[in-house]
């Protein structure tokens, strides 16, 4: 079977939830034996760079979204038709059992370019209105012109492409039920969370994978693992750790990037605890069970969603 997947941003380029979720699916079609290939951008930061076009067997189609402005009403309709002319460039001449679809700028790219012929399939991480209706609330009077003009149309947009799926998937029951409340699908949605590899389980004491990754061994360690962006709260974790932290009762392990890093960094100077929170950045798979073995808590905070 030829499965595609359609997702922002591939794993490989960009940590990410909705990235893990869409990568962990293709190396589970590619284990089954199906021919893989993944459609997504390029990040902005890695524009002008080599970037591999396989990776661990599966295929890598990207595509540059066009540098427009956040307001340009045309914007959306632009990322669209830059995904939809590489799928016809570079996809449009395989039969294509599966789309896959993540995202929905390049699901829409992914249906322009392929037609009526693929079963499209869409794993909704939550729907796209609530994101950027969240989003825009934090740009001021620019947010606010963006979310009453823009948010009607993602949702027509958004609407009209899970219209076209023989299949639509959360990870949640909560999602379903913003999906329904958006766009009155619930029916149609089946709840699958995402899963775990077997092998991946405890193999290492605690003590052991602290000392592999160079951690102390004699302090309690709190760890987390998100994207550094403003829904997702880590702000909120440092100011909550930050009295423990400063009595040196813990310390504070903080994986993954974002752009919102050096904002985070100050605020743990600020509160006088940058020497007691610490950023690992993007984390290597083999490293994050390590983190998980040698953590005493996971903490996952969030703002939004």
């Amino acid at each position: 079977m030829n499965y595609l997947s359609a997702v922002d941003y591939c794993f490989q380029d960009v940590p990410g939830g909705m990235g893990r979720v869409a990568w962990d699916v293709a190396v589970l079609m590619r284990d089954r034996g199906h021919d893989v290939t993944m459609l997504s951008m390029v990040p902005p930061a890695l524009r002008g760079r080599s970037l591999p076009a396989e990776c661990e067997g599966i295929r890598i189609v990207r595509y540059e979204r066009p540098e427009l402005p956040s307001w340009h009403p045309r914007r959306a309709a632009r990322s669209i038709e830059a995904a939809a002319g590489v799928v016809r460039r570079e996809l449009g001449s395989v039969r294509w059992d599966v789309v896959h679809m993540h995202s929905p700028f390049t699901g829409w790219g992914a249906v322009n370019g392929l037609g009526a012929g693929p079963h499209y399939l869409y794993t909704m991480h939550s729907p796209m209105v609530l994101e950027q209706k969240i989003n825009w609330a934090e740009q001021g009077w620019a947010g606010r012109i963006k979310r009453f003009a823009g948010l009607p149309s993602l949702r027509r947009l958004e609407r009209g492409l899970l219209e076209r799926c023989v299949a639509i998937q959360t990870l949640s029951a909560y999602t379903k039920q913003e999906l329904e409340g958006f766009h009155g699908l619930g029916a149609r949605v089946t709840i699958i969370p995402h899963w775990r590899r077997p092998g991946l389980k405890r193999s290492h004491e605690k003590a052991e994978a602290r000392r592999l990754l160079n951690w102390p061994q004699d302090e309690p360690i709190l760890f987390t693992l998100r994207r550094h962006g403003s829904r997702y709260g880590i702000d909120i974790a440092i100011r909550a750790v930050a009295s423990l932290a400063a009595e040196r009762k813990c310390l504070f392990m903080i994986g993954g990037d974002g752009a919102m890093r050096p904002m985070l960094e100050r605020l743990a100077g600020e509160l006088g605890v940058s020497d007691r929170i610490r950023f690992l950045g993007r984390i290597p798979d083999e490293q994050v069970a390590l983190a998980y073995e040698a953590a005493d808590l996971f903490v996952l905070p969030t703002r939004a969603l």
